[in-house]
């Protein structure tokens, strides 16, 4: 749900204390979603540090609070909504994020009585970054990049020596991470 925006939701909502299957058009209002059932009747309110989750058809997705998905990395979010992509012994989500880039490109000018100062651009077009994010059996978030995929994988699956063989050897590679989990998941069942 994007703030400021209507859009229906037929489906179950959940927060700190409770369950609740919805069904109407909802609004996010950033602190709080207001669920209309019927036009012209008084909102139910749902307020949006108390939401955990929601499941609309078959996509389940869970709302983060002050998610940063890698600690060597600055990117910071105050709210995140988290769509499960794979359920077991670890859960692998994924979280679109819609950003503006903090600079497009940069101009260098030189000022004949000065030195060179540079003048950023800010950025126009929004970009879509997906993360992927595991909850691990401690149900930690732990969140894993092209860069980091090995030395991940290491420490969630130390009890599957067969895939990590595979990942060691490149033979899997971070591209193939949902049927990693599903496989590993599958050892579990």
């Amino acid at each position: 749900m994007a703030v400021g925006c209507r859009s229906p939701l037929r489906g179950w909502l959940g927060t700190r204390k409770s369950l609740s299957f919805v069904d109407g058009t909802a609004v996010d209002r950033g602190t709080r979603i207001l669920l209309y059932k019927k036009p012209g009747e008084d909102p139910q309110i749902f307020y949006s540090l108390e939401l955990k989750s929601y499941a609309i058809k078959k996509d389940t997705f869970l709302i983060l609070q002050n998610l940063q998905p890698f600690l060597d990395d600055d990117k910071f979010f105050p709210k995140a909504e988290a769509k499960l992509e794979q359920r077991g012994k670890l859960s692998l989500f994924s979280v679109v994020i819609e950003e503006y880039p903090k600079t497009i490109g940069v101009e260098v000018y030189v000022v004949p009585a000065g030195p060179p100062t540079s003048h950023t651009s800010p950025g126009q077009i929004k970009q879509k970054t997906t993360y992927h994010i595991v909850f691990n059996s401690k149900n930690e978030i732990v969140g894993i990049k092209s860069e980091n995929f090995q030395e991940v994988m290491h420490e969630l699956i130390p009890d599957a020596p067969l895939l990590l063989d595979k990942i060691d050897k490149k033979i899997l590679k971070f591209k193939d991470l949902e049927k990693i989990i599903t496989d590993y998941n599958q050892m579990f069942k």
